[in-house]
């Protein structure tokens, strides 16, 4: 039996784009811009028999010829491709190779339909979850872990400007330290409806290509368009953790639930029965932010009248409550209303928005132009007719005659 022979990743350079590999796909996904919900092509997480890992990229539009046959875990061979090094500006990227492969019109792809060399399911690159601390400040790559499911929060729901979204928080452990982990949307879901059909306790994840952040000076683990996991899957790593499990001294945390204060509601008959005694004073004495403002600064002030089945009762609302509530202040209520253009318009008279007419300052005269008067004289004349009524006689004007030298 001939056996057909494949370039390594190793080989792999931007010389040729004669290359022949053969390849399982682990995880695919669609590159989407955010701003503009432009479809920008599909992203493939390639690995070989040796487990080597490389990232593959073909644009939106050779998209239609490869899209029936895109499946993740399934075989294939690859021809025909350019091989490109990463600039080292580029940001979540799902694999630490610093090479990636791009289709093109010339890229042939096609099921491994024959039983060759077998490659393995999956393949990671794990990190431990004390050594990923580093990564939160660091968007370059996404990171691969493995540990165990302490606990899971119910579902939570939430609305945003782009609608509703859900999330489900848990945590992992390796038995020496813990991470949070959040799931959003989709992968949420999916994840809820996958660790209901485990029966098999403990459950050991395995979280590929998870992103690090920071919340509230936690570090938490999400999910990003490349991730994807794995309960209970059948790895070697796997199997070590769950050894360790059965150990004495694997750490198991407890996880307490935060009291969380009941808040106490009052009638309003109850309200004007309280005392002075009731209001709450930080070490017995009034206390401010001790934050200066040297500018006259703009505030909410809200009065309330607020009534029940004992009484009516009045209630001034500050500042501080109304931006909660709101999420805005008052110079954010302003701005939003100066954004409507027909207000705007309104605060200014309507002259304003005229072209002013031009009135001549000179007079201009061509020959044929005079207007008709009734008499034509050469005498000399006073320029207002008042001088005809003045009572005093004006005596006549002289003209001084000039000899020519």
């Amino acid at each position: 039996m001939a056996f057909t022979k494949y370039d390594s990743f190793n080989s792999l350079n931007d010389s040729t784009t004669e290359w022949k590999i053969r390849v399982r796909a682990q995880s695919i996904w669609k590159g989407i811009t955010k701003k503009t919900e432009e479809f920008r092509g599909y992203n493939i997480v390639l690995f070989d028999d040796s487990s080597e890992r490389i990232h593959a990229f073909m644009s939106a539009l050779i998209c239609p010829k490869f899209e029936a046959e895109l499946c993740e875990g399934q075989i294939y061979i690859l021809e025909d491709f350019t091989v490109k090094h990463y600039n080292g500006d580029e940001t979540n990227r799902a694999v630490r190779n610093d090479k990636h492969i791009y289709f093109t019109t010339d890229t042939k792809l096609r099921k491994d339909e024959n039983n060759g060399l077998k490659l393995p399911e999956y393949s990671f690159d794990f990190y431990n979850l004390e050594d990923i601390d580093p990564m939160k400040t660091d968007n370059r790559f996404l990171t691969d872990v493995v540990a165990v499911i302490q606990d899971i929060q119910p579902i939570a729901a939430h609305n945003k400007k782009e609608g509703e979204t859900t999330h489900v928080l848990f945590t992992i452990t390796n038995g020496k330290t813990y991470i949070n982990v959040t799931f959003f949307n989709e992968l949420a879901q999916s994840f809820l409806k996958a660790r209901e059909k485990i029966l098999d306790e403990p459950v050991v994840i395995v979280i590929s290509s998870a992103k690090v952040t920071e919340w509230k000076e936690a570090l938490h683990l999400t999910n990003f368009p490349a991730t994807r996991f794995y309960l209970n899957p059948k790895h070697h790593v796997v199997k070590l953790l769950r050894q360790r499990l059965e150990e004495p001294n694997f750490y198991v945390m407890d996880i307490e639930d935060d009291d969380v204060e009941q808040c106490q509601i009052l009638k309003v008959a109850d309200i004007k029965k309280l005392t002075d005694d009731f209001i709450e004073l930080v070490d017995e004495e009034y206390k401010c932010c001790n934050r200066s403002y040297p500018y006259p600064d703009k505030r909410f002030k809200l009065y309330t009248l607020c009534s029940d089945d004992t009484g009516t009762i009045p209630i001034i609302w500050p500042n501080d409550e109304i931006c909660r509530l709101t999420g805005k202040t008052v110079y954010d209520v302003e701005a939003d209303d100066d954004e409507d253009v027909d207000a705007i318009n309104s605060l200014h008279s309507p002259n304003m928005n005229k072209v002013p007419m031009l009135s001549p300052n000179e007079i201009s005269k061509t020959k044929g132009e005079s207007p008709a008067t009734a008499s034509s004289t050469n005498k000399r004349r006073p320029r207002v007719t008042e001088e005809f009524n003045d009572p005093k006689k004006i005596p006549p004007l002289k003209i001084v005659k000039t000899e020519k030298v």
